[in-house]
């Protein structure tokens, strides 16, 4: 089969997208299919990472670039700002269509498969057929082969590791308040800054908020990713595509909710079985975050717990899933 994935990355949607769209063409490519990787916005930071070399990528002005598509082609779409007249476009060019639902920008009829991974999404109105849950989650391959290496929330809690991940936009607003509130923390002697952006950038916005220093270390596009999110006793990150990689290798994490819908996807009772959740859309309450960072460093009975339930929740086996799915309902 062909397969032409449409996402795209920005400074205000992420890299998310297009970093679980590179997880399912991985997974494609393995099993013999030829895969398109099609985009009209890419930032430029951190994206080569996420490029496959057996993948066409092809930039193009918009999705009303898209031409007829052969007949044993399937189109994907994880883009959940199409217009209506740009989704009538690819109904009339693609002889299927797969759509990955984050709860918004639904397409106005039915689609071949909608894939949605939050626990308790309504999407029964879209799609012909529907792949729900957390069990759908993609998971990069170089993140998930450490999730069952021994992890160290529970070792030396006299000094502690702290990762933080969040995405570009809020590296200049919420990640030098996240900072600061973890520099008062004395059991926390070490925080890493996991991030795709140059450490000239995020040392920038730490300057400009006069964030200490000492027990900070910046890791720009580190090549032992996954290690570094797996050897640390917990994490802080922003409720996108990392928050689950962080729940796959089972590290306890308090999730920073940026964006509505992360939070429609975060509604389950499961998920708040797996991690701390924190709605910072408005503002950043410095005094819920303090509670969570406390509960985490004070709680080894919450650590444990969290740990086991995000590993029982998210296995990483997704994209095997979903492509499994397609290979038997497609054509």
């Amino acid at each position: 089969m062909i397969f032409y994935i449409y996402a795209n990355s920005s400074s205000k949607i992420g890299l998310g997208h297009v970093v679980r769209q590179d997880v399912l063409a991985r997974e494609l490519i393995k099993r013999g299919h030829l895969v398109n990787f099609v985009y009209s916005a890419r930032v430029s930071e951190g994206c080569n990472s996420f490029k496959t070399s057996e993948v066409n990528y092809q930039k193009i002005d918009g999705i009303f670039a898209l031409q007829n598509m052969p007949l044993n082609s399937v189109l994907i779409i994880d883009d959940y700002e199409l217009t209506e007249s740009q989704w009538q476009h690819c109904y009339k060019v693609a002889p299927s269509l797969v759509f990955f639902d984050d709860g918004v920008g639904r397409p106005p009829k039915p689609v071949d498969l909608v894939v949605n991974m939050s626990e308790e999404a309504n999407i029964r109105a879209i799609g012909k057929v529907n792949l729900n849950g957390a069990k759908f989650r993609l998971i990069r391959d170089e993140i998930k082969q450490y999730n069952r290496l021994p992890f160290c929330h529970d070792e030396g809690l006299s000094e502690l590791t702290v990762t933080v991940m969040l995405g570009a936009n809020d590296v200049m607003g919420l990640l030098p308040d996240v900072c600061n509130l973890l520099n008062e923390c004395d059991q926390i002697k070490n925080i890493k800054i996991l991030t795709v952006l140059s450490k000239s950038i995020v040392h920038e916005s730490f300057s400009q908020s006069k964030v200490n220093l000492d027990k900070i270390q910046v890791l720009s596009n580190s090549m032992s990713l996954g290690k570094e999110m797996k050897s640390c006793h917990f994490a802080i990150c922003a409720a996108g595509g990392a928050l689950y990689e962080y729940l796959c290798l089972g590290v306890p994490t308090i999730a920073l909710i940026v964006a509505d819908n992360q939070a429609s996807a975060l509604s389950s009772k499961n998920m708040n079985d797996s991690c701390i959740l924190v709605d910072v859309r408005e503002i950043l309450n410095k005094s819920i975050l303090n509670a969570a960072v406390n509960r985490l460093v004070k709680n080894k009975t919450d650590r444990k717990n969290f740990s086991k339930s995000s590993q029982l929740l998210f296995d990483g086996l997704g994209a095997k899933r979903i492509v499994n799915h397609i290979e038997l309902n497609i054509s």
